[in-house]
């Protein structure tokens, strides 16, 4: 998360499943926020589900997302500052299981409120209001 500081946070396949889990309710959360939109404007599902996911994705995993863009495509033209690069990311060798779990950790929680939102639905239909 961008705004988080995750020197705190585990290495390896702990930190993942940790960055996972907090982007899994930043993935429900958003998704509530975009079901009610569409429910005003009267979107389909999919276009709730298709604004919430790069909108989590990028609350929940922005800050390691951005590491790996940087790193792919910045002009690294010097040791030293690839150096003082590597040092500002937490956990650089997991970072790309990182982005994984973050990824999986939104989608999960953008499914849950889909299935949340459809039980609901469902229940008012055959309560009849």
């Amino acid at each position: 998360m961008p705004f988080i500081n995750q020197a705190w946070m585990a290495y390896g396949v702990l930190g993942g499943l940790e960055s996972g889990l907090m982007a899994l309710p930043v993935g429900l959360l958003i998704y509530l926020l975009f079901h009610r939109i569409g429910m005003a404007q009267g979107w389909p599902s999919g276009i709730s589900i298709g604004w919430a996911f790069p909108v989590s994705v990028l609350l929940a995993g922005g800050q390691d997302v951005w590491n790996i863009f940087y790193f792919q495509f910045a002009p690294l033209n010097s040791y030293q500052l690839l150096q003082i690069q590597l040092n500002a990311v937490h956990d650089v060798d997991s970072l790309y299981m990182r982005v994984l779990f973050e990824l999986l950790g939104v989608a999960m929680g953008i499914a849950t409120g889909w299935l949340a939102m459809r039980y609901v639905a469902g229940r008012r239909a055959t309560q009849g209001h």
